[in-house]
């Protein structure tokens, strides 16, 4: 099966053609005759589209659960000074957790209590469906998740972008092109440059975006790539560009090689000084600053986790003090990195 695609703007109709269903669909047809503008379509028989439906749901989840805090919250704007002072200054998640112990006194306190069960209920929907996700990646497409900095959200928007038969995509460059991360030649005169594509797949494209933002927050060798890109003139928009064109490659590989997943580096010796210093993994996590959940992983081998596995080096390397701080470690070392620059 072949799917005709969108024509170009200046192909489309002309002057003194006219528009109606039948007209189009006869252009359709001709451009499909003629063999150009024809593409592969996605198929829907597998688990990505399992995955685009938990995604869906998901995503209706959290604008609900969005939707009752902004909600409560115009209530509470309206609301007695003395009900109103007891929330001011909350963030959402505790708003919500605190509103029904007014649930008894009176209309307003009903509603607030059943916009925090609605809340509550849309909270852990959202959760379940992320863990559904995780759980259907991990099956079926574990180099995904693989990637640094890309979450089981992030990993279901890509595949999804690449559909059941990710094959059907011709090169790297045409899923980049699909998630609207190619460049655009954008030069004029003597300046060299390109912009950035506001086409595509928008979910796949914020999903290559978070990415690369984690990775220049997070990994010091992208943080040192962003930097020398800026030292020779480009943008931060530029830098986000190039970031995102580099993950695109990155993913489309993985998408290829599903369970094709490099191996992490053995951390033994870590797991031996941290139990000869009698060091949980709780209370490891906690001294790192991260969760026990990737603590397991990165001890187990389970996933590369560049950062969280240095700042586990320097601190057994420091002889694990229960008052190490991962946060001056991590500011000392991009001091470090912004003065190897300079030079």
């Amino acid at each position: 099966m072949r799917e005709a695609l969108s024509p170009a703007r200046t192909q489309r109709r002309r002057p003194g053609q006219g528009k109606c269903d039948e007209s189009d669909a006869e252009r359709a047809a001709r451009a499909a005759m003629s063999g150009s503008k024809l593409g592969t379509p996605k198929s829907q028989d597998g688990w990505v589209d399992g995955v685009r439906c938990m995604l869906a749901a998901r995503s209706g989840a959290v604008k609900a659960r969005t939707s009752a805090i902004n909600t409560a919250r115009s209530l509470l704007t309206t609301a007695p000074e003395g009900l109103r002072s007891r929330f001011r200054g909350m963030g959402g998640p505790r708003l919500m957790e605190e509103l029904p112990s007014v649930r008894a006194e009176g209309a307003l306190g009903a509603a607030l209590g059943a916009l925090a069960d609605l809340w509550a209920a849309a909270r852990d929907a959202a959760l379940d469906m992320e863990r559904a996700i995780e759980a259907s990646l991990e099956e079926n497409c574990p180099a995904l998740l693989a990637m640094y900095g890309c979450g089981p959200v992030s990993a279901a928007k890509l595949a999804v972008a690449a559909g059941d038969n990710p094959g059907r995509l011709r090169s790297e460059a045409s899923f980049a092109a699909i998630c609207g991360a190619c460049p655009i030649p954008a030069s004029s005169g003597k300046t060299v440059r390109h912009r950035l594509n506001r086409g595509g797949d928008r979910q796949a494209n914020s999903a290559l975006h978070e990415i690369a933002r984690q990775r220049v927050m997070r990994d010091p060798e992208t943080a040192e790539y962003a930097e020398r890109a800026r030292g020779r003139g480009k943008s931060d928009r530029e830098v986000m560009r190039c970031l995102k064109r580099y993950v695109a490659r990155e993913a489309y590989r993985a998408l290829m090689r599903p369970h094709e997943i490099r191996r992490p580096e053995d951390a033994s010796e870590l797991v031996a000084a941290r139990r000869a210093a009698k060091v949980s993994q709780v209370r490891a996590a906690s001294i790192l600053g991260t969760s026990e959940k990737y603590i397991s992983m990165l001890e187990r081998g389970q996933r590369e986790l560049k950062p969280i596995r240095r700042a586990y080096e320097a601190w057994v390397e420091a002889g694990l003090p229960l008052d190490w701080d991962r946060q001056a470690f991590e500011a000392e070392r991009k001091m470090d990195s912004k003065k190897h620059l300079a030079k």
